[in-house]
């Protein structure tokens, strides 16, 4: 018994000798594999360059290629492994830093005073996912003044990620007014939160971000407070949705005209929808080939894409897509300004829309009403050097386009088979004229 007990023992201990060397094992296979970051696309690459394995730890160097219309850009990093288990269920932990390129390290340095600029701390944990918490140096300079920021990174075997960005402050001043007008863009408590699930050719379809501004100033030229901009997008079968949205709560500028000196609750929200899911992964399939190929001229890109979305077009026809923007709206002291709008092609006309796209015209509908404080319209156009003129808008009014009710302004408007109606009633003689002002 003592002896099966011994081997037994034997057996346990070599098992957990064995750990981290098979840690290392796997950590190079994991990182090795690893090539577009989640979401990112063909816009971030990340690229081993070294792997030296050890037992209890293991060293790396990597370099990270971030592609922009105008330039590729390089960062290096490198890599402190330490394939010890946690009782959080990591089974090794790893430390990147960036190390910058030999010509730019003294401005670096200087820049940062030293400290590393950018530190990323990555637990991998056994059931394939990853937690990453970044912390960015401060940086305090002439024109330049960062408060630093946290990220964080997590994800998942199942393909989902998460991104977080937290900066307290940063005040810039633009190089080229410097100059003339040295006076620095304050922007104060910015937090950034996306998440979503990956799919096959490393394409994002339900995926949502929230960038949250608490504040945005510039001198005397003006201010915005409680900016908030959110993008969701959703797959449901072979129908794409995505929908966008921006919000202000206040946002003053002083040396405005006085009717938009003093806007509020701004909201702007549009959405598209019934879109065609394969046609739209064609298209970004196509847009990462190019990047991937590093084609960065404008007008090459600009064909690449015209062909691609002229070859998806039938396909994005026949879905029915619809165009809808619900709302745009916001407080002038003169009373709120409101607008929505909504435009849509009834599925199954995709082959008849690009052999005849005039036929379109008969299918399309749209909807569309606005308001808007007469005195908030009277005073922009003096502002604007066109005084208001009484008597056309009581004639737009006698006809039944404009509605006046309570100091406010109102039409709503309809294009559906063909026929236009304005408040409700038939209004095809304006097509004529608009069709005379359209540009040719």
């Amino acid at each position: 018994m003592n002896k099966l007990g011994m081997a037994i023992g034997v057996v346990v201990i070599a098992g957990l000798a064995a750990v981290p060397y098979v840690s290392g094992m796997m950590i190079e296979q994991s990182i090795s594999g690893t090539k577009a970051l989640p979401g990112m696309g063909q816009s971030v690459i990340w690229s081993v360059d070294s792997f030296q394995r050890g037992y209890l730890s293991s060293t790396a160097t990597s370099h990270l290629t971030i592609v922009t219309p105008a330039e590729r850009v390089v960062l290096h990093f490198k890599q402190e492994i330490s394939q010890v288990p946690g009782l959080d269920g990591r089974y090794a932990s790893i430390r990147s830093t960036w190390v910058p390129d030999a010509a730019m390290k003294p401005d670096i340095d200087k820049l940062f005073a030293g400290k590393q600029p950018l530190v990323l701390n990555t637990a991998l944990t056994i059931f394939g996912g990853s937690h990453t918490q970044g912390v960015i140096a401060p940086v305090v300079a002439e024109g330049l003044n960062f408060s630093g920021g946290t990220v964080t990174i997590d994800t998942a075997s199942s393909g989902h990620f998460a991104y977080g960005m937290a900066i307290d402050g940063l005040s810039a001043i633009d190089p080229e007014e410097a100059v003339q007008s040295p006076v620095p863009v304050i922007f104060k408590g910015v937090n950034l939160a996306a998440d979503g699930q990956m799919s096959a050719h490393d394409v994002v379809w339900d995926s949502q971000a929230v960038l949250k501004v608490a504040s945005v100033s510039k001198g005397q030229e003006g201010s915005l407070s409680g900016l908030g901009l959110t993008m969701k997008s959703q797959r449901t079968g072979d129908d794409y949705a995505v929908n966008m949205g921006f919000d202000v709560a206040h946002a003053e500028f002083p040396d405005a005209p006085e009717s938009t000196r003093d806007i509020k609750d701004m909201k702007f929200n549009f959405s598209l929808s019934r879109l065609d899911a394969p046609a739209v992964e064609q298209i970004y399939q196509q847009a990462q080939q190019a990047q991937k190929q590093g084609m960065t001229d404008p007008d090459q890109l600009t064909q690449a894409m015209t062909m691609t979305m002229m070859s998806q077009l039938p396909a994005l026809l026949n879905r029915g897509p619809k165009f809808a923007i619900n709302p745009i709206s916001f407080n002038l002291p003169a009373g709120e300004v409101t607008l929505d709008f909504s435009a849509e092609l009834p599925p199954g006309h995709g082959s008849e829309g690009m052999s005849n796209p005039m036929s379109l015209l008969t299918l399309l509908d749209m909807k569309g009403d606005f308001s808007v404080p007469e005195a908030a319209l009277t005073i922009a156009l003096n502002q604007a050097g066109q005084a208001a003129d009484e008597t056309q808008l009581n004639q737009m009014i006698q006809k039944g386009y404009v509605l006046r009710s309570n100091g406010m302004l109102k039409t709503k408007f309809a294009f559906n088979t063909g026929h236009l109606t304005i408040n409700d009633k038939p209004a095809d003689d304006l097509l004529g004229t608009l069709g005379a002002l359209a540009p040719r």
